[in-house]
């Protein structure tokens, strides 16, 4: 599942990279586009949702025909590591959701705190590669179609399921574009403001209106 917003030089990058592990795609345009559509026809299915990753996401998962779900952002490379763990959870047929560890080139230390932070408490961000069973999701309530932190939303409902957490240690590249535009310091403090915000009761949709409206 490829949640996507007018970033078609990555998803070409994306959908090359998954080609040869012959898995079913969609990706789901959060602005509809025939650029974009004519990238994806003959490698996946192309939907058409409001855009926010979590409107996107939702949608996609209702026209999904697989079990297990993995999320994907356009601008992310899978290892093949992530996807031999990956298949062998499929294959152990146990229920589920986790993530993959993520990889930011450049920026190791913030990357290894990503990946020990989520470890340790479930909460897990998009970037990482998250994937789900979908009795998983479906115990929940289905996928949070938020604006933003979606991806916290989702994770703090999981981890207090009873469905079984898998911290991967197979990465993903995540591209480091907003932490080089914004400056590290910057990026983290405005990430977890966010995140403060919405913990004590602040809209996602206000949320998403400053995040995108201040350092877009």
């Amino acid at each position: 599942m490829i949640p996507v917003y007018r970033d078609n030089d990555a998803l070409v990058e994306l959908l090359r990279a998954l080609k040869p592990w012959d898995m079913p795609v969609i990706v789901v345009d959060g602005d509809e586009d025939s650029t974009t559509c004519a990238i994806v026809e003959g490698q996946g299915r192309y939907v058409v949702a409001a855009p926010g990753r979590g409107a996107q996401i939702a949608e996609g998962i209702r026209h999904a025909a697989t079990p297990w779900i993995w999320v994907l952002h356009a601008d992310c490379q899978p290892s093949a590591a992530a996807v031999d763990e990956l298949n062998a959870v499929v294959a152990s047929r146990a229920l589920g959701w986790g993530r993959c560890d993520v990889l930011l080139p450049g920026l190791p230390r913030v990357a290894w705190w990503m990946n020990w932070r989520s470890k340790v408490t479930r909460i897990c961000t998009g970037d990482q590669g998250m994937f789900f069973h979908g009795s998983a999701l479906e115990s929940i309530g289905g996928y949070p179609s938020l604006p933003l932190m979606e991806d916290i939303e989702v994770s703090k409902l999981l981890k207090h399921s009873k469905f079984p957490f898998y911290a991967l240690r197979g990465p993903v590249t995540s591209s480091p574009r907003r932490w080089v535009q914004n400056g590290v310091l910057s990026t983290i403090l405005t990430m977890w403001w966010c995140r403060l915000r919405y913990f004590f009761g602040v809209s996602a949709d206000a949320l998403y209106a400053a995040y995108y409206g201040g350092i877009k």
